[in-house]
């Protein structure tokens, strides 16, 4: 499944340059797109629940999928924007 990416601000020759830097993240970490979302999704339900120590759906498999794609995401958003203090609004990285 391909990534998408929401900035709001850039220009379509910023959104390709910050796909293909979350790109490279991925591939980096030898995580496809597909894992990191799943791992930030078990983080999400992992907080919800209390972060509990015992948790059959978020563990060093999935901490280590949502890391790629919070590292993805960041290295998205400088290479489109430069910095975080160039987002004037919406950011996403995404499976489209």
């Amino acid at each position: 499944m391909p990534l998408g990416l929401r900035c709001e601000g850039a220009n379509v020759d910023q959104i390709a340059y910050g796909i293909a830097a979350a790109m490279e993240v991925f591939e980096a970490a030898g995580v496809t797109p597909e894992e990191g979302a799943d791992g930030i999704a078990a983080r999400e339900w992992w907080d919800i629940n209390g972060f509990p120590e015992e948790c059959s759906y978020y563990g060093e498999q999935e901490e280590r999928w949502a890391s790629a794609w919070d590292e993805a995401e960041a290295a998205a958003l400088q290479a489109c924007l430069g910095t975080a203090q160039n987002a004037r609004g919406d950011f996403a990285l995404m499976l489209v």
